[in-house]
């Protein structure tokens, strides 16, 4: 019984966390947040968030590109990916890292933990991503600038 009941409250916030600022897509089994979605500038490549993932939609410098000529990751591989919103604003998910020697890339990973902060116009995320490599700790802030 006690079980049902949490699943009742589950439902509840569901479905008015749901209501506010994202729908479910029943196909993909994932939840969409419509102020993430589109094109997004990085600087030095963009991303396109479709869903709870975000993809290389232009690889243009950076440690990408090194990823992209060694094989690594294309246009339409995941950055971002397993977006959830935690608050207002705040989204948690991982992002692709790129362990590399002597500025060459030879390995790609997933970020153990990356926050996501919208700003209150709607038109830049900041990031903050943390990751180790063989017991390395690293972390990266970033920005994205929505584009037209």
């Amino acid at each position: 019984m006690k079980l049902k009941n949490n699943i009742l409250i589950c439902s509840i916030l569901l479905g008015v966390f749901l209501t506010t600022s994202c729908h479910k897509d029943e196909e993909n089994e994932q939840v969409i947040y419509e102020e993430l979605q589109g094109l997004w500038d990085r600087g030095d490549n963009e991303i396109t968030i479709d869903g709870s993932t975000g993809t290389f939609s232009e690889i243009n410098s950076g440690y990408a590109l090194s990823a992209y000529a060694n094989g690594f990751i294309s246009i339409g591989s995941p950055k971002i990916k397993n977006i959830k919103k935690t608050a207002d604003n705040t989204y948690t998910c991982k992002e692709l890292w790129y362990h590399y020697e002597s500025g060459i890339v030879t390995a790609v990973y997933w970020s153990s933990a990356c926050i996501l902060t919208l700003n209150e116009t709607g038109d830049t995320i900041s990031g903050y991503s943390e990751s180790s490599y063989n017991g390395v700790g690293n972390t990266t802030n970033f920005e994205l600038v929505q584009k037209d």
